[in-house]
């Protein structure tokens, strides 16, 4: 079932060269991967000031359950059984069509996807701040961000389902308790009061969640191969 789906929605390629393109540019953009999701964030932190910003602890909280999603993502594809991505293995790579090239992301493995781990927790972090705008959000990003990566063998469509899965339970166990720790305990208060400090912050959480965190990570890596090295130990 797995791969007669990957085949399918791999089949809409080739049709079109003029709809490959565009598609696989617009679902590599920047611009129109990520950041309609993440300006949603900034709407919602500016909306009802006449109600004292009622979306503001739940934003904040979205920006933290953003950052365990994409930490779970990643220990997730560690710690459970490798698994080749359909561009890696031999018996599916030669029989997809795409643009990708065939050594993106080797040896990462396909289970589960990040991507779909932290776009669905903060589309369902959206949706419980306005149902509507949650359900369109949602279905964008599952045609723009999600869906290519099944459609160019980044991901078996299971990659996809088990990571929405994921990211969904980590944002309906975590958005609303993180949210009222905030505001109960004053961080929020404190934080709207230093706002030099405040908007830097959420620019740069901003950038980080739109771009996936990969300048981060790129940080991260370099630092363990660093540590590695001080310490003799191969990297």
């Amino acid at each position: 079932m797995d791969q007669e789906l990957l085949f399918w929605l791999n089949s809409i390629l080739g049709a079109s060269d003029k709809f490959d393109y565009a598609y696989f540019l617009i679902s590599r953009n920047t611009l129109t991967k990520s950041l309609p999701l993440i300006a949603l964030f900034w709407l919602f932190w500016f909306l009802g000031r006449e109600q004292g910003y009622p979306y503001r602890a739940r934003v904040l909280a979205s920006g933290l359950v953003g950052i365990i999603a994409i930490a779970l993502g990643r220990v997730l594809a560690v710690t459970l059984p490798f698994r080749l991505r359909p561009i890696h293995d031999p018996e599916v790579s030669s029989l997809l069509e795409g643009p990708v090239p065939r050594g993106s992301l080797d040896g990462w493995s396909s289970l589960p996807s990040d991507h779909a781990v932290m776009f669905a927790a903060l589309c369902l972090c959206i949706f419980m701040m306005h149902r509507g705008v949650g359900i369109v959000i949602g279905i964008y990003c599952f045609l723009v961000v999600l869906m290519p990566r099944i459609v160019y063998g980044l991901h078996w469509p299971s990659d996809i389902l088990a990571g929405i899965l994921f990211g969904m339970g980590a944002a309906a166990l975590l958005l609303l308790p993180i949210a009222r720790l905030l505001e109960r305990s004053g961080a929020l208060e404190f934080l709207e009061r230093r706002e030099p400090i405040l908007y830097p912050l959420m620019f740069l959480l901003s950038f980080q969640m739109a771009t996936m965190f990969d300048t981060a990570r790129q940080l991260l890596e370099l630092a363990a191969r660093a540590v590695s090295y001080a310490l003799g130990v191969s990297a």
